[in-house]
This record gives structure tokens, C-alpha cells and sequence, in this order.
């Protein structure tokens, strides 16, 4: 778990809000880096990656509890899968600030890019859930829900944007392997 600070800008990924739920060993399915904090989706094969981009069909098992550099596919990666886990993330506050009414809303990850500079440099994701994608409807592709702020923040929900805060998200059932698959539990 990364140290928090409150209203700072130093974005971590997604990290267990409180005690891992469950955490279990998967197969990666390429060469690409897949870092601690990274949302993770499975394959049609069974194989998994950190995902690049949000589209309808992916479908997330969970958050990579470790970072996996090796060069090789087939190495395994130890995730965060149980669907009623929650998570503390980084909110980017670029655009539109957090507040209290977007609870429970909808929203896009953001820095998803596997491997990029600012990653490789921390050894650690840089997923930031994205405050200018806020709907109230929960729909296609928006796999977080802002479930409230971090207590590390009190109730100091940001006067404007540019002052990022650390919220609680948590993986919006329909995007969930385990919470869209009978019998995979």
C-alpha cells in the first residue's frame, strides 16, 4: 500500500481501501509490464494483461496487487480479483473537481497505458480515476464508481479543479469477471 498524503498530486494506481478481500495468481498473457495498481482484464484465453484502454467488452478480474516486469508471457501476476473489493485511488482533478454530488456516479480510469515512462520510473501503476468522466448514469465504458472520499482527506471536498484528492472507487459489477460469470467464484 502506498503511503497517502492528503491533497497531493502523486498518483499510485488502485490499492485495497481496506483488508484484501482475496488476492489470487494469474497467467499474463504477453510481454507487456503489468504493475502494481494496474486494473487487469482477462482474455477470451483465460491469459491476463493490464488494460489499455476502456471499451465495452472488457472485462476486469481485478487490480494487479504486484508489479511483473519480466520480459516473457506465461509468468504469473498475483491480483486483487474479489468482486466487492473496494479501492483508494488518485482522483486526476483536471477539468472538473470531485464533489460530494457525484457519489455513487460513474467514471473512467485514467494513465492506463501499460509501461510508460513515469510507471517504469515508480515501479507502480499511475491509474488516476478521471473526474471530467463523471455520469450519473452508470454506463458503457465507465468500470469505476466513486463510492465516497478518502477519510484521509476529511470532508475537504476541492473549492475547484487542480487539487486532487484520494477517493473510494470500487469496480462497477457489470465490467467484473466475477460479478458477470455464474459459477466462476
Amino acid at each position: 500500500m502506498p503511503y497517502l498524503r492528503k491533497d497531493t498530486d502523486a498518483p499510485f494506481g488502485l490499492a485495497p481501501y481496506s483488508v484484501p478481500l482475496r488476492v489470487a495468481q494469474y497467467t499474463k498473457a504477453s510481454t507487456t509490464n503489468i504493475f502494481a495498481g494496474d486494473l487487469v482484464e482477462v482474455l477470451n484465453t483465460g491469459l491476463v494483461r493490464s488494460i489499455a484502454s476502456q471499451d465495452g467488452a472488457m472485462l476486469i478480474v481485478g487490480v494487479s496487487a504486484e508489479t511483473t516486469v519480466s520480459a516473457s508471457a506465461g509468468t504469473t501476476v498475483m491480483v486483487y480479483d474479489h468482486p466487492d473489493q473496494l479501492y483508494t485511488v488518485q482522483d486526476d482533478d483536471v477539468g472538473t473537481a470531485i464533489a460530494e454530488t457525484h457519489i455513487g456516479n460513474s467514471f473512467l480510469a485514467t494513465g492506463l497505458t501499460p509501461g510508460t515512462a513515469a510507471q517504469v520510473t515508480r515501479g507502480r501503476s499511475i491509474t488516476e480515476m478521471d473526474t471530467s468522466t463523471a455520469n450519473g448514469t452508470v454506463g458503457v465504458p465507465q468500470p469505476l464508481q466513486f463510492i465516497r472520499l478518502h477519510e484521509i482527506e476529511g470532508a475537504s471536498y476541492p473549492a475547484a479543479a487542480g487539487s486532487p484528492r484520494k477517493v473510494v472507487v470500487k469496480v462497477i459489477a457489470g465490467y467484473h469477471l466475477f460479478a458477470t460469470q455464474s459459477g466462476v467464484i
